[in-house]
């Protein structure tokens, strides 16, 4: 999967927003741990407990333009009155078997069929965390914000996160290869 966003702020804020984990826990999802050198442990616990962690190992890194936690790539351009991000998600095979599960969450389903790892919840969360970045770098999205949208729930019920669920949810089982 590939976002590609342009944000108006310099690479070093955006750089610094990728891979500082206070950054990412507000605009991502909390709780994240970041050991920024290539072979580096990272995980991110998607607003759960800090013990569901997903864990992962930092695969390529080349301050400020790229670091790949091990599936979640952040490549970045400065560009003419910014800096252009591009995010790719992708899946090893040796992934752990429940990502390839369909879940009872909102969004977990495989409209792709069983064996993949697109979940239309996935997609839409990435889509979204990445317009929170742009309000987080403009100074107008906290981690409060977050805080309150997760006890709210608000993933499962605002209407527009529900919307774009469902745009990722035909976008997979027209565009996604079966595995």
């Amino acid at each position: 999967m590939r976002h590609v966003r342009t944000y108006p702020h310099p690479i070093e804020r955006v750089w610094d927003a990728v891979t500082t984990a206070e950054h990412l826990d507000a605009w991502m999802l909390p709780v994240c741990k970041i050991d920024l050198r290539l072979g580096g442990k990272c995980s991110f616990s998607w607003g759960g407990p800090a013990e569901t962690a997903t864990e992962a190992t930092i695969v390529a890194i080349d301050p400020p333009r790229l670091v790949d936690y091990g599936g979640l790539r952040f490549e970045l351009e400065a560009v003419e009155g910014g800096t252009r991000l591009t995010f790719i998600q992708s899946f090893s095979p040796d992934a752990p078997r429940d990502v390839f599960e369909p879940s009872d969450w909102t969004g977990g389903d495989l409209p792709a069929g069983p064996g993949t790892p697109w979940k239309p919840g996935f997609m839409a969360g990435f889509h979204l965390m990445l317009d929170q970045l742009n309000r987080y770098l403009d100074g107008a999205w906290t981690l409060d914000d977050t805080l309150a949208g997760l006890r709210a729930r608000k993933y499962e019920t605002d209407p527009e996160n529900v919307r774009m669920i469902e745009l990722y949810r035909r976008h997979a089982a027209t565009n996604c290869p079966p595995a």
